[in-house]
């Protein structure tokens, strides 16, 4: 029992890592966005500083909400990925989870309406 736990956290840890990864590849993609732009406004591209504030602002806000709601779904992605396989685990040595008893509970009352399956 204690070596299934000790490699359930490994597996935790490495996939944590993996997500962390992906972030980080995501993060050197908005850098290179970032250095793009720097490159227009310095080349003049770019002629007012209204408008170079305005693209600034923009691109900040556009990637924190977008890096935000993807590390919020990779993480819960993650977490019930997690969620699924321990139950799996634990169901397989006997412990049913809520969901498995409330699923044996309808199935119960349902054999139990059956006319003949109580005589």
């Amino acid at each position: 029992m204690q070596e299934m736990k000790k490699n359930e956290f490994t597996e935790i840890v490495t996939d944590t890592k993996a997500v962390k990864e992906r972030i980080a590849e995501k993060d050197a993609k908005a850098s290179e966005e970032f250095k793009a732009s720097m490159e227009a406004v310095l080349n003049g591209e770019i002629e007012s500083q209204e408008e170079i504030n305005d693209l600034f602002a923009k691109a900040i806000l556009s990637e924190r909400e977008e890096r935000e709601a993807q590390k919020n779904k990779e993480l819960d992605e993650e977490l019930k990925r997690h969620e699924a396989e321990i139950i799996a685990r634990y169901e397989a040595e006997g412990l049913k989870s809520q969901a498995t008893e409330r699923k044996d509970e309808r199935l119960k009352k349902w054999l139990d309406n059956i006319p003949g399956m109580n005589d």
